[in-house]
């Protein structure tokens, strides 16, 4: 039961964030939000929140470049899920976008 409630807080949280206007849910406000469940879930769960100055030292332009079109500054939230000590065990990637 644990397992199924805990991915229906997940669906609720991603459905929440997808109906949020941009306005009000923008590249800030999902670095926000990433930070609130690294904060949830400290022990597993590391969250950095890449800026514009750091992706234009990593060459990231084309997605500064749409990022261009908004008032707000581009950002981009690196969820790291460390849940298995495993040397041998597959890392799960999981990529959004939200510009």
């Amino acid at each position: 039961i644990q397992h199924g409630l805990a991915i229906a807080a997940g669906i609720k949280a991603a459905k929440d964030l997808g109906n949020m206007p941009p306005n009000i849910c923008n590249a800030a406000y999902l670095a926000s939000q990433a930070r609130q469940l690294a904060d949830s879930y400290s022990k597993n769960v590391i969250t950095r929140v890449i800026g514009e100055q750091q992706m234009k030292e990593l060459g990231m332009h084309s997605y500064l470049a749409v990022g261009q079109g908004s008032q707000n500054e581009s950002l981009m939230s690196v969820i790291e899920y460390k849940g298995n000590a495993s040397e041998d065990a597959r890392p799960i990637v999981l990529v959004g976008k939200g510009l």
